[in-house]
């Protein structure tokens, strides 16, 4: 499974070796994917409904059948050595390890999977092979699921808390789940030419994932974390492959053991900032709440600078800025974080040293072609307390991000993990908690650079995606081009910000649908800006069908243009009646 992308991290798991355990009595023949049990005298059926498969002798079987018997049926991948191999030979796909003992490697399934794309798109014959192609994903996965759901298997994968308890047998079954997946991702570039405009879409396939549970159990995700992964099991296996679980904040969750399962409604109502590291014991610094309410009284911004005054003790200074102003051009940078993830404060306006000091270095990094320090904007200290001014300054919230010089995301697990590649930058991203909440997607949608910082680098999102290629072979998120995407409208993000301004407005929101009204209203608000371009890797599939409702609603019921004229209540409260009846789906 040498194909699969991996994280960069001190605790990734090393990688997983399945044996070559094909004998000369199971080796793929190049005869038939669908008959090869029977050529060999196996009826797998009456073993799984007999609940007689979880067997050391059956492995050898399982392997030619499900693993070489696939790569050669849908890649062209030869086993016979006595002819010239339709595109590969399987030897290649295997190596030895370091003990001496042959093993499965795919290191060259990228350069398989190419030529067979080359040959497909040249051939007459490609709709009978992308037929054949499906139907033998499905019959394998079809085995591989019945296998993994008789009771002797159940039982044993219930009790097992590290795939190596039960020998090499679910880690054949493992990796013929993930060569499915791979395959299924690679559908659209192996068979979709320039020449055609749609490819005939595969009957879905359920894997059962619980041999991916299991590795997400090892790498210490409680069991609410892991069911809430989406099924693609490539993501899933990424995932896995690294330690996640540090602290679950979800009251649903019920692991056992899970360390998160405090509530949380508390940490919402008193929030202190945390320090950048747990030994770390420096002083708070603070500003007056009334300096930040006499600023933000005048309907002006305010920006901070920690800079090094004489002798080496840091400063932290107040500015104003005037967003009215078109002639402003006062660089800064606004940070998009999470309150209760260790930058909120409730009871004043006031941050670490150690966190202002990590803030200014970011800033100089997030805007390099000045040599002073950068003024920044954090909603901790730069919004005020009073009721009246927060108002105002919230209002003032959408022109901060948007004239900002870049906007920074501050998220805790994104800014202790090591990134390598595209793909591991945009899976993490995914995954974040900062993707979770609707007023961070409105920032960062709204920025005109959006700034994501790891441990060892900051991420420019848009350039990140100017370099993603989702057709390249072997992409694990090449499952997204076999889902619908809307073509973007131009006015959609006014469309957006008019529904946005609707529920802001709206004095009786309980009228519409119920007390959940506003509930269901900001998910959905908060989909529409997932349904952003620059995200369009970030959504989950389950969020990529539900946005595509919200688009469909919100051009239904804000056609009148960029404003809509009818401001009254009743108006108002008639378009956001439209669009519950339209959008309402499960979010």
């Amino acid at each position: 499974m040498n194909h699969l992308t991996l994280p960069i991290h001190d605790l990734t798991r090393p990688a997983i070796q399945i044996p070559y355990l094909c004998t000369p009595q199971f080796s793929y023949d190049d005869l038939g994917f669908i008959t090869y049990p029977q050529r060999t005298g196996i009826d797998l059926d009456y073993l799984c409904r007999n609940d007689q498969t979880c067997v050391s002798s059956l492995e050898p079987f399982l392997q030619a059948w499900l693993w070489c018997g696939l790569l050669g049926e849908t890649l062209g991948v030869g086993s016979r050595g006595h002819i010239k191999q339709k595109i590969a030979s399987l030897d290649s796909f295997t190596t030895t390890s370091d003990t001496g003992t042959r093993i499965i490697c795919t290191n060259n399934l990228r350069d398989v999977v190419i030529k067979r794309r080359q040959t497909t798109i040249s051939s007459t014959g490609t709709e009978e092979f992308r037929r054949r192609f499906d139907i033998c994903l499905e019959i394998a996965a079809h085995a591989v699921n019945s296998i993994l759901e008789t009771p002797t298997c159940q039982k044993q994968l219930a009790q097992m808390k590290s795939l190596q308890d039960c020998g090499s047998f679910y880690s054949i079954l493992l990796s013929v789940q993930l060569l499915i997946e791979t395959l299924r991702s690679n559908r659209s570039f192996l068979f979709l030419s320039q020449l055609q405009h749609s490819l005939p879409r595969m009957a879905p396939i359920e894997l059962n994932p619980t041999l991916l549970d299991i590795l997400c159990g090892e790498a210490g995700w409680c069991q609410f974390q892991s069911s809430r992964i989406e099924s693609d099991l490539q993501i899933k296996f990424f995932l896995s492959s690294t330690l996640k679980h540090e602290r679950c904040k979800q009251l649903e969750c019920r692991g056992d053991g899970c360390p998160g399962r405090a509530n949380t409604a508390t940490a919402q109502r008193t929030m202190r900032p945390h320090h950048t590291t747990a030994a770390c014991s420096c002083e708070m610094v603070q500003v007056g709440d009334d300096v930040v309410e006499a600023i933000t009284r005048e309907d002006l911004v305010v920006l901070l600078t920690y800079y090094e005054a004489s002798g080496g003790q840091r400063s932290l200074k107040s500015q104003t800025l005037d967003l009215r102003s078109s002639s402003s051009d006062q660089p800064f940078v606004a940070f998009s974080h999470i309150r209760n993830r260790g930058l909120g404060n409730t009871t004043g306006h006031g941050l670490p040293h150690c966190q202002l000091a990590l803030l200014q270095e970011i800033a100089n990094d997030a805007v390099p072609s000045t040599s002073q320090s950068v003024p920044f904007y954090i909603d901790t200290i730069c919004v005020p307390l009073g009721v009246q001014e927060k108002k105002n300054a919230l209002n003032l919230l959408p022109k901060v991000f948007r004239e900002a010089s870049a906007v920074v995301v501050l998220d805790p697990v994104l800014m202790t993990a090591t990134v390598g590649s595209d793909v591991d930058c945009l899976i993490r991203m995914r995954y974040s908690d900062w993707k979770t909440r609707l007023w961070t997607l409105q920032e960062g949608s709204l920025a005109k650079k959006l700034l994501f910082r790891f441990a060892n680098r900051m991420v420019d999102i848009d350039e990140l995606l100017q370099r993603f290629d989702a057709e390249a072979p072997l992409s694990i998120l090449a499952h997204a081009l076999d889902s619908h995407q809307p073509a973007h409208d131009p006015k959609f993000m006014s469309r957006l910000l008019a529904f946005n301004r609707d529920l802001k407005s709206s004095k009786d929101l309980s009228s519409v649908a119920g007390p959940d009204t506003k509930i269901h209203m900001r998910a959905w608000l908060r989909l529409g800006y997932l349904a952003v371009p620059r995200f369009r890797y970030l959504q989950l599939n389950t969020e990529r069908v539900q946005a595509s409702r919200i688009l469909y609603a919100l051009e239904s019921c804000y056609w009148e243009g960029l404003t809509p004229v009818r401001r009254d209540q009743n108006a108002i409260l008639e378009r956001l009646n439209n669009m519950y009846h339209l959008a309402d789906c499960d979010t």
